[in-house]
């Protein structure tokens, strides 16, 4: 029996992030391949339809699942037709979080829908594939709706797995960037579906089941970067410092950023965090004004987001802020608050989202979308404008943007001096900030001295070693470049500046293969890549450029 486990992006409107695999796929993926059953995992993101024809003709699979959210939805769809067009009898299978949310419509408009899983995956479609296997009745499999006939058919509920160290770890077979380790939220925003899909109550893996996973990951691949995609990272706090405390003990040598709640965050986390090599730490805020906070049911104040924002810079990581804009009870004046928190906080970098709805949501209920706006394809997300226009949305937007443009947020020399002086054993990241002040000031002898300080205080920091290649390049070794952003790369498998710098360098000096195997392992990563696209029309074209434009971080 085959099995192909497949995901691809909206090809209307997706950001790179938007491109990768959904770590539940790899799950599903490894705990199969454990069981024994022949599995390939595919990501169709950037491959044209026809592509796609051709290869589901050649993997012919019995049975074909499909991780589906809302922005891209349809594009799952088009596949189980383009599936069911070749093989009638494969057995077409969504998971995710948008199918569970409107049941009744896929099945009315998709026929080549068969089955919709509902809530966790990996046990649910581990029984039903042994159900097919079996040739046992899909009824028998809990957690699934099926179509029979003209109707549906909803067997019994599958109850949360309380076990997730039992999961196979992905990077078994797998290499990935972000890792999940809990799931469920504390929260309860009306714009968010995570504890309708997840449930409140946070369910853990152990520290050392985490610890496991990035040690794979590492002695399989070289990767010292990761990104922890949890909701709120450091909601258990002693959690969060055995985590920490393990990956110290073992000298594992890695960064990593994370997301968090400014009411679940404390100095000495904080403090475990920096020495365990966490470099960024992102807040979901939203805004910072209290009544589109208390609209929103956000539950946190504005000293918490300062204290938060204090204690993070106090740590010496990089801050950055989540933003929403377009939020029930929006107006001037909330805006100029949240500006006056950015003033008041100096985050490093801020995310500004307009408010969208998806399906099974406070805000979505409340707006009443109809079923089909879920069945088009989207060419943008569906905003909320109930109190505005996409062009008041996008005004706001614009306008927070341009005035977090003239704050200076960024660490000041003496920061960065004092945060070494305090904790230098832990001081990678402001070393690398120190380089890139000197870098900035053309004094690379420095700046080299910086960079070398950093990478040596912690030799998993890809974006230090990428630093130290623009600097050996600025000094005249471009050996020595060459060799550090190759390292770089190797330890941040997505980071398109690193590849960008890797690729341009290989053109500069005629290795135009090496060249071409950087820019086309960007389009993998973001097959809308403008500049990657342009420098392989360039090498193709046998014109690559003598002067290399490199970007630091």
């Amino acid at each position: 029996m085959k099995i192909l486990l497949a995901y691809r992006a909206n090809e209307e409107y997706c950001d790179a992030q938007q491109q990768v695999i959904p770590n539940g796929l790899y799950y599903i993926a490894a705990l199969l391949l454990d069981n024994g059953f022949d599995v390939k995992l595919k990501n169709y993101s950037y491959w044209s339809n026809a592509k796609i024809r051709d290869d589901l003709r050649e993997v012919n699979p019995d049975i074909l699942g499909l991780t589906c959210y809302t922005f891209n939805a349809v594009s799952n769809f088009e596949v189980c037709s383009m599936a069911k067009e070749i093989s009638r009898s494969v057995l077409t299978v969504l998971g995710g979080p948008h199918p569970g949310n409107v049941i009744d419509a896929i099945f009315e408009e998709i026929p080549s829908v068969d089955v919709i899983t509902l809530g966790e995956g990996e046990m649910t479609f581990l029984d039903l594939v042994n159900a097919v296997k079996e040739k046992r009745d899909l009824e028998s499999v809990m957690g699934i709706i099926l179509r029979k006939g003209d109707s549906t058919l909803k067997t019994l509920p599958r109850k949360p797995n309380l076990d997730l160290d039992s999961l196979t770890i992905p990077a078994k077979y797998f290499q990935y960037l972000r890792l999940i380790t809990t799931r469920g939220c504390p929260g309860d925003c009306i714009f968010c579906s995570t504890p309708a899909i997840w449930g409140r109550r946070i369910r853990k893996r152990s520290p050392e089941h985490i610890l496991e996973e990035l040690k794979l990951l590492k002695e399989q691949y070289g990767q010292t970067f990761f990104v922890f995609s949890d909701d709120t990272f450091t909601a258990h706090r002693r959690r969060t410092i055995r985590i920490c405390q393990l990956i110290v003990e073992e000298k594992l040598d890695i960064t990593w950023d994370c997301r968090s709640r400014v009411n679940f965050i404390d100095e000495e986390q904080l403090q475990w965090m920096r020495k365990a090599g966490c470099i960024s730490i992102a807040y979901g805020l939203e805004s910072g004004s209290p009544e589109v906070l208390k609209n929103l049911s956000k539950m946190i104040t504005l000293e918490q987001i300062q204290k938060a924002a204090d204690i993070t810079r106090k740590a010496g990581m990089q801050l950055t802020f989540f933003l929403i804009v377009g939020s029930p009870g929006e107006s001037d004046k909330t805006i100029e608050e949240t500006i006056e928190v950015l003033r008041m906080t100096r985050p490093h970098d801020i995310l500004v989202s307009i408010m969208s709805l998806t399906p099974d949501t406070h805000l979505c209920r409340k707006v009443g979308v109809p079923p089909k706006a879920w069945f088009t394809k989207m060419a943008k997300p569906y905003f909320y404008t109930e109190e505005h226009t996409l062009e008041e949305m996008e005004g706001y937007r614009d306008r927070i943007h341009a005035e977090f443009a003239q704050m200076h947020t960024a660490y000041t020399f003496e920061e960065l001096v004092q945060l070494i002086r305090d904790e230098p054993d832990s001081a990678a990241l402001p070393w690398n900030n120190v380089g890139l002040i000197y870098l900035s000031k053309g004094m690379v002898r420095d700046a080299l001295g910086a960079f070398l300080r950093s990478v040596k205080l912690n030799h998993g920091y890809p974006h230090a070693w990428n630093n130290l290649g623009i600097a050996s390049l600025q000094a005249g070794n471009r050996e020595r470049a060459l060799a550090c952003f190759r390292k770089a790369a190797r330890q941040h498998p997505e980071d398109i500046d690193i590849r960008m710098n890797l690729g341009r360098l290989h053109a500069s000096l005629g290795n135009a293969e090496e060249a071409r195997n950087s820019f086309e392992e960007i389009l993998a990563i973001d097959y809308q890549h403008a500049t990657a696209k342009a420098e392989l029309r360039a090498l193709n074209g046998g014109h690559a450029s003598d002067a290399l434009s490199l970007t630091a971080g």
